[in-house]
């Protein structure tokens, strides 16, 4: 059995995506997104679609450079909005499978399953639920990689065509490894592999065959050390989650935002129960409560509330209803609500029981 067991989820530009998913008549068209909401008036370019990409166009570039780069070049207005609302889908889908998830800007996540599944059979069960869910709640496409460790997780899902699964398992893990390109050794740095690059050495099997003298000639004692660990299959790094240590958060997005006190109080409620199970299930003591809501106009209201222990029947529904007519004031629709529960120990500051005054953002 492997020591841990982890997923790697990579949805490639997530940016990319969301925009040929919503706009069917770019497929095949070279497009970029601006780093703006202003699309092509100024800025550089945040994202770029592969059809874009093989015409030299990256991200960083000033819109003016890329349009040179491809004079037929589409330029879109970021949505950073949507993005963040469908990576925090996305999110939801992972919390089902683990409570431990690293992620990475907007497009990767690390998901340790090492206490949720027996094996790396079950991973791969998992693994393939969660692509099937994303196709299907997000119409995303993803990559997925399965393995004992974060490097040969990745490593499996850079080795594939896009939108595959790859499980990499212990006892064909030096097979997989001798024939790993070298752009899949992610953990070392860019520069170390470019160096290796020009020396002609491109696969796992060629650097075997080095001594690491060698290779430390090329790219320096630290990455060489780095390089024979993982030429071994070796990767201790841990999965970070991306949260907070200490906290415990659940979310509702709405299909259609809503003001009526009545929904937010229900969704509210749905949402504690999900919150004290969850904190039951994982001996969480939570004894603050982060409330933020998001706004159907893009602004936001956040606040604490002393979180009492164990909430049911007609106390949990009282508790709803209060938090609930904090949420929409003067009547404006909420989108999303998230509820974070903090252990006592993770409090930055000191907050009295009672609710506090509501802080908006805009």
């Amino acid at each position: 059995m492997a020591k841990h067991i982890i997923v790697y989820v990579e949805m490639g530009s997530l940016m990319c995506a969301v925009e040929r998913r919503d706009h069917p008549e770019l497929a095949g068209r070279p497009f970029a997104i601006s780093n703006t909401s202003l699309g092509e008036v100024f800025g550089v370019v945040a994202g770029v679609s592969p059809e874009a990409f093989s015409q030299g166009v990256r991200e960083g570039q000033s819109l003016d450079y890329a349009r040179q780069q491809c004079p037929n070049l589409a330029i879109l207005p970021s949505r950073y909005d949507a993005y963040r609302r469908v990576w925090r889908q996305a999110h939801h889908i992972f919390m089902d499978h683990t409570d431990r998830f690293e992620t990475h800007q907007m497009d990767e996540a690390f998901l340790d399953l090492t206490e949720h599944v027996a094996d790396l059979e079950e991973a791969r069960t998992a693994a393939l639920a969660i692509k099937k869910r994303i196709t299907a709640e997000l119409q995303l496409s993803t990559t997925v990689g399965v393995s004992y460790n974060k490097f040969l997780a990745k490593a499996a899902a850079k080795s594939i065509e896009a939108g595959g699964l790859r499980t990499v398992r212990p006892a064909f893990a030096q097979d997989f490894i001798r024939q790993l390109h070298i752009d899949c050794f992610w953990p070392l740095s860019p520069e170390a592999r470019e160096k290796l690059k020009s020396q002609g050495l491109m696969k796992g099997v060629q650097l075997r065959a080095l001594s690491p003298a060698v290779k430390a000639d090329i790219i320096g004692v630290a990455q060489t050390l780095l390089l024979e660990d993982l030429l071994q299959g070796k990767d201790n790094t841990p999965v970070r989650p991306s949260r907070l240590q200490g906290t415990m958060t659940v979310e509702h997005l709405f299909a259609k935002a809503s003001c009526d006190h009545h929904v937010l109080a229900h969704e509210t409620a749905i949402l504690l129960e999900e919150l004290y199970e969850r904190m039951e299930s994982n001996s969480f003591e939570g004894s603050m409560l982060h409330i933020k809501v998001v706004y159907d106009d893009t602004g936001h209201g956040e606040w604490r509330q002393e979180l009492p222990p164990g909430l049911s029947g007609e106390d949990l529904e009282g508790f709803s209803l209060m938090l609930a007519s904090m949420m929409s004031p003067e009547g404006r629709p909420v989108s999303e609500i998230s509820l974070t529960a903090t252990q006592p120990k993770q409090q930055m500051v000191k907050i009295a029981s009672k609710p506090i005054q509501l802080t908006l953002g805009f």
